[in-house]
């Protein structure tokens, strides 16, 4: 008897723009619970922090969120607080001192910019690992989503699939709507 490989467990979703990268990702937060960790990875310029602009919108975080390159985490409060961090400038040995397992929290939830430099100690913490790459077009962007079976892997599973079988005209409308800057979509300011 022939052993299958297992069917892969990852969603694919492609954006068109930034607007609609973050409207996904607005989405994606209204399914989040607290103590979900998310690690982002991609090329300079993907989108990671386009994405926890998002998330940050659909936790209800009023502040803008930026780039943590150089305090490398920065603490929002929103519905759930976000943690969002960003590893570029660190070496995966330097990762163990920042304490990323104290972020963890039943009232937060955790966002991790470049999260292929974990060490696989800090790995397992992920609930979903979301890889963003460069699509054909200028703007255009694919997001695969692989839930890694931990605490809130499922429901952030779930999400995806619905966001991946949403119709296009509504992820295109909600694209329109946050270019005109209509509070239910555009980030917060």
């Amino acid at each position: 008897m022939a052993m299958s490989d297992p069917p892969d467990p990852s969603i694919t979703i492609r954006t068109c723009n930034e607007a609609e990268t973050r409207h996904l990702a607005r989405r994606l937060a209204a399914a989040l619970a607290g103590g979900a960790v998310i690690g982002l990875s991609g090329d300079l310029g993907a989108g990671k922090t386009v994405f926890v602009q998002g998330l940050a919108n659909g936790l209800e975080v009023a502040e803008p969120v930026t780039s943590p390159s150089f305090v490398i985490v920065h603490q929002y409060a929103g519905r759930l607080r976000l943690c969002h961090v960003d590893l570029y400038r660190l070496e995966p040995d330097q990762v163990e001192d920042i304490g990323l397992d104290e972020l963890v929290a039943p009232d937060a939830v955790v966002a991790i910019e470049w999260s292929e430099r974990l060490p696989p100690r800090l790995r397992r913490l992920l609930d979903l690992d979301i890889a963003i790459e460069f699509g054909s077009g200028e703007h255009e962007r694919t997001l695969r989503f692989a839930g890694l079976g931990l605490q809130g892997a499922d429901p952030v599973r779930g999400m995806a699939e619905a966001i991946r079988n949403a119709p296009k005209a509504h992820l295109r409308s909600a694209a329109l709507a946050a270019q005109r800057g209509d509070e239910d979509i555009a980030p917060k300011r």
